[in-house]
């Protein structure tokens, strides 16, 4: 639900065809961001699960929906610290590289963020190692694939219900601005 009051006392300075623009913007927008979290999940997809609830989480808040907004704040920090989970599972026999990697990415946020250049934890641990067995990449994907079943699926429900309320009533305040 939007905290309507928080919602008016923002746009109150827009006019009507602004606000009407943003609602649109975000109609739009909405239903992308959820289809693309359906796929990564479906792909198994940490990372990009990761980076749209995060897309989605923006546009919730900006939109005064606590609710949505937290369906996907919450989506993204399981994301991310699942990510950097399954790198320390992954590295544990290579402690070094471990210890090397937590000191020069002071803080999950900057590990994230380096894993997001190479697209895939996958990619990311390949560079690092300079290969990727087959065993480190069944491992990787049974982690990623209990992570996607046991917990992002069940939440995304949640966040698509929210999300499709919040849209729900985008339209009808936008339908209340079209009459003034």
């Amino acid at each position: 639900m939007i905290d309507i009051e928080k919602f008016n006392n923002i746009y109150q300075d827009f006019d009507n065809e602004t606000t009407i623009l943003i609602i649109d913007m975000f109609a739009e927008q909405q239903p992308e961001i959820i289809r693309d979290i359906a796929q990564n999940i479906e792909d198994y997809d940490i990372v990009q699960v990761k980076s749209n609830s995060h897309k989605l989480k923006g546009t919730c808040g900006q939109l005064f929906d606590p609710e949505s907004h937290l369906h996907a704040k919450v989506m993204e920090d399981a994301a991310l610290e699942k990510i950097i989970e399954i790198v320390e599972v992954l590295l544990k026999e290579h402690p070094d590289t471990l210890k090397g990697l937590k000191e020069k990415f002071d803080g999950t946020t900057a590990l994230y963020l380096e894993i997001v250049k190479k697209s895939t934890i996958k990619n990311f641990l390949t560079e690092i190692l300079g290969s990727f067995s087959a065993e480190q990449a069944l491992e990787l994907e049974r982690l990623e694939k209990d992570f996607m079943v046991e917990v992002i699926a069940p939440m995304f429900l949640n966040l698509e219900t929210s999300s499709a309320a919040l849209l729900s009533e985008l339209l009808s305040i936008k339908k209340e601005l079209l009459k003034n």
